[in-house]
Formats: structure tokens, C-alpha cells, sequence
């Protein structure tokens, strides 16, 4: 169960989700059911693969303040309005099942009473540090307006914060076995039931031998907050930085949501690209991708994906946290904005440094980053909780 519609798999979410449900299919017949409204662009599943997508609603803005306020739970689970496709789900769960497979915190918030057979639960990330990062990032602006809100929404991430950090050890309590992208996350989390399951990439194409020009790239769900803060603080903190250097660097920003980072496309040299159908022209002419990250937790597919083709990487420590990625070696990684836009300006200008990065994070990906092993170690994980 997951709270997206898998297919087409064009972000990282849904590219992890569908990696794992073709795991599944390699040991038995799987039923997917995604409590979503319909997207428009839907895309038959695969082969071995019944989908179902049940009615959800969405709550008024007061109604989820009064739910948030007399319960438990975090602002992330009271938006939803699940009643309808958890009847609907009934209907699919009469059938017996060897084994559920629950994709995010919140598909075992929504629909844990469901479920009976052995569980797995994809938490992804730790949520909890995701807040707790957020919260505590003090916005480096004048503006009273966003010093305001940041001051009056201070405490509400406090609780939420702790909330979530409860409501995961629940359900960890609760499950067979949980999943997490990283050794550090689990590690992290303290949950004797923990495994990893990391991101990976398949790469499509051969890339470029060689990488020359003027771009750094971005590629992300700009709704998602760590990566709309990254590209924000990036384009006012850092790229002035670079450009001061090399004035005809272009900084590139490619996925959805761009209305959320809107304002630092009137900044020289920022290209607000958006969603685009193929991203492979893209990820070929970059001369690198830069991933400053300053807050999250798990591991970021668009590190996996610079590694995958042979893409120069910039990164703050964060963006590239729990990936095996060594400054240096496979990517440079700073945290400090001047130190970040010289490794940015090392890496436009030395065509030696370009190709080392390269050549070294290639290798990792191809030793612990395809999709073909990680498939393998989820079909052997499923098969185990399942008894099979």
C-alpha cells in the first residue's frame, strides 16, 4: 500500500516504490493499492501487478487543526481523509495475503487496523530529523514576516517532531521489519527490526566521456521543503559566489514545483527549468550537479543518479550522508557557502578533477547502487518476513 500511484516512475519516491514492487513480483503475484486521487497520466503496472486506487479525501484546514489538536498526531497524518478507502480496501483484503508491504509512516498511520499478514514498512527516511533540522534552521533573513512565522511555528514542529519520533517507534514496534536507505539511519533510529534497503539508479544511456561548459544542476521535487531550501540558499548564499569567479556559470533547477522557489528566478544566472519529460539531456549537458542540502534524512537519489552518470558531484556533507560518498574521492563535500562555491568553481575549471570524480563515483554506483541488487536483496527480505 502506498499513498502515491507508482507508475510513470518519475521521481525519487516513485522510482524507489517501483523498484520495490518489481522485488516483489519476483516472488509471487502482488497487489498494489494506492489510496490517491487519480493522477492524468497513468501508466498500466507491470506484468504480475493488480493496481487499485481508492478514494481518499482531503480535510478543511479546520478540521485538520481540531484533529491535530485532540490527538496524537502529526500535521503531515491529519490532512488526509482515508475512511472511504479503507472500506474499499476491505473489499481487496478479503483475499489472504503472505506478506504487506507498506510504503511511507503514513500508510501504516492511515491503514495499519487492515492489515493481518506480515509486515514490512518502508519508512525511507527518519521524518522525526526532517522536522527536527527545520525547526531549528533560523532563517537568514531580514524579513520580519518570515522571522514571524518561523518564531510562531517553532513550537508547532517541537510537538510534531516528537510526535513523529513516536508514532515511527510504534510502528516499528508493531511491524515484522522496517526499511531504511542507510546504515547511519538505522543506526539512527534504534530499531532492533531495522534493515536496509538503499537507493539505487539504473542508468539508461551511456554518458558523456567528458564533461566541459558552463552548468550546475539541480534535480528535485521543489515541493519537497530540504530540496526548495537547498536551491533557495544555494542561488542567494552561493551561486553569487561562483558566478563572481566564472560570470557565465548558469545554475539549472529541473522538477516540479518551482512556484515554491519562484523568487530566485529573477536571480542572474538561475534557469528555473521545471518538470521536464526526459531528464537525460539534462543530466548530459551539466557540467556537474551541485546537492546542498542542508536538512533530511535517508539517502538522496539524485546523489545516486550523479554517481550513475559519471556526473561531477558538489555537495554539502548532508546532501550526500548516508551514500558512502568520500570528499574527495567521489564528490567534493562543504557546508560553508564560500568553501561550497570554490569546490564549485575547482570543479568547472579542472577537467583532471572532473573526470577523477567521475571515474570514482561510477565506481561506486556499479558496486553498491544498481537497482538489479538492491531488487535482490528485497525479494530475499520478503521472502524471509514471509516465511517463504
Amino acid at each position: 500500500m502506498a499513498g502515491v500511484y507508482p507508475w510513470p516512475a518519475n521521481d525519487g519516491y516513485r522510482m524507489r516504490l517501483a523498484a520495490m514492487i518489481d522485488a516483489l513480483v519476483e516472488t509471487g503475484e502482488v497487489d498494489v493499492l494506492c489510496p490517491v486521487r487519480m493522477p492524468d497520466d497513468v501508466v498500466e503496472p507491470p506484468a504480475g501487478v493488480r493496481a487499485g486506487v481508492l478514494p481518499v479525501g482531503s480535510r478543511t484546514r479546520a478540521k485538520r487543526l481540531w484533529r491535530w489538536l485532540r490527538s496524537d498526531l502529526p500535521r503531515a497524518h491529519v490532512r488526509a481523509e482515508v475512511d472511504a478507502a479503507n472500506i474499499e480496501a476491505r473489499r481487496w483484503l478479503a483475499d489472504h495475503y503472505d506478506l504487506a508491504y507498506l510504503s511511507h509512516l503514513s500508510s501504516w498511520v492511515h491503514h495499519r487496523e487492515l492489515v493481518s499478514a506480515p509486515t514490512i514498512v518502508d519508512l525511507d527516511n527518519l521524518d522525526n530529523l526532517v522536522i527536527r533540522v527545520s525547526r531549528t534552521a533560523r532563517p537568514r533573513t531580514r524579513d520580519l514576516r518570515q522571522l514571524a512565522r518561523w518564531a510562531v511555528m517553532w513550537p508547532v514542529e517541537w510537538i510534531d517532531e516528537r510526535r513523529t519520533e513516536k508514532l515511527q517507534r510504534r510502528c516499528a514496534a508493531n511491524v515484522d521489519r522496517v526499511t531504511l536507505c542507510s546504515a547511519l539511519d538505522v543506526e539512527r533510529s534504534g530499531f532492533p527490526n531495522a534493515v536496509v534497503i538503499a537507493n539505487g539508479y539504473e542508468r539508461i544511456v551511456e554518458p558523456p566521456a567528458e564533461r566541459s561548459g558552463n552548468v550546475l544542476l539541480f534535480v528535485g521535487g521543489l515541493a519537497y521543503p530540504p530540496n526548495a531550501d537547498a536551491v533557495t540558499w544555494f542561488a542567494n548564499e552561493v551561486f553569487p559566489l561562483v558566478r563572481k569567479q566564472l560570470p557565465s556559470t548558469v545554475f539549472r533547477v529541473v522538477g516540479h514545483g518551482v512556484d515554491h522557489v519562484a523568487a530566485i528566478g529573477e536571480l542572474p544566472g538561475v534557469e528555473l527549468v521545471g518538470r521536464v519529460d526526459d531528464l537525460q539531456p539534462e543530466l548530459d549537458a551539466a557540467c556537474a550537479t551541485v546537492v546542498p542540502i542542508r536538512f533530511g534524512s535517508g539517502t538522496r537519489l539524485k546523489v545516486i543518479e550523479a554517481l550513475a552518470n559519471r556526473l561531477p558531484l558538489v555537495s554539502t556533507p548532508l546532501g550526500a550522508e548516508g551514500t558512502e560518498v568520500v570528499d574527495g574521492v567521489h564528490a567534493m563535500l562543504e557546508s560553508k557557502p564560500a568553501r561550497l562555491a570554490e569546490a564549485c568553481v575547482r570543479v568547472l575549471e579542472d577537467p583532471d578533477l572532473r573526470d577523477r570524480l567521475a571515474t570514482e563515483g561510477e565506481r561506486l554506483w556499479q558496486e553498491r547502487f544498481r537497482w538489479s541488487t538492491i531488487r535482490a536483496e528485497m525479494a530475499a527480505l520478503a521472502r524471509q518476513v514471509a516465511g517463504a
